[in-house]
C-alpha cells in the first residue's frame, strides 16, 4: 500500500482488495513499508492522516478477507491491530500457541474457523511472518 497515493486518492482501498482478490495464492502479504526517504515523504503528509488511511484501509482488507472465507489474518502494528480488531467486532477469543513470546495465534469465539495474529513493537523473529503462516494453516494449534 502506497500511503501517499492513499491520501491522494490514486489508490483506494478497494483497489488493494481488487489486486488481492486477484492474487490465486494461499496467503498474501499486504504491507506499507517502504524505503526511508519514502516513508519521511509519506509522513510529511501529515502523520496522522496517513497513519488513519492506512489503519482504515487494513481494517477494510481484513474485513473482506474475513467475509470471504480467509482463516487467518497476521497483522502488525499496534494502532492497525485496534482498527482491525474493532471492524471485526470479535471480543473474546481463544488463546493459542505462540508464535514468538507475547504473540499468540488468536481465535475468535464466535468464529472458531479464523486464526488472528497481532504483532506490535518489536516482538518476534526475523522469520516471523514465515512462521506464523505456517502455524496458522494447522488447526491444532489452538
Amino acid at each position: 500500500m502506497d500511503p501517499i497515493e492513499l491520501v491522494e486518492g490514486a489508490l483506494t482501498k478497494e483497489d488493494i482488495w481488487k489486486q488481492i482478490e486477484s492474487i490465486n495464492e494461499d496467503a498474501v502479504l499486504v504491507c506499507s513499508s517502504d524505503k526511508p526517504e519514502n516513508v519521511k515523504k509519506a509522513q510529511e503528509a501529515g502523520m496522522e492522516k496517513v497513519s488513519e488511511m492506512l489503519e482504515q484501509t487494513t481494517a477494510y482488507i481484513a474485513k473482506n478477507a474475513e467475509k470471504s472465507g480467509a482463516n487467518r489474518i497476521i497483522l502488525a502494528g499496534g494502532e492497525t491491530s485496534g482498527a482491525v480488531t474493532r471492524i471485526l467486532g470479535y471480543d473474546s477469543y481463544l488463546v493459542g500457541e505462540s508464535i514468538a513470546p507475547g504473540v499468540p495465534v488468536m481465535v475468535p469465539l464466535k468464529n472458531k474457523d479464523l486464526r488472528l495474529v497481532l504483532i506490535s513493537g518489536n516482538f518476534g523473529q526475523e522469520d516471523f511472518f514465515l512462521r506464523a503462516v505456517d502455524i496458522t494453516k494447522d488447526d491444532t494449534n489452538v
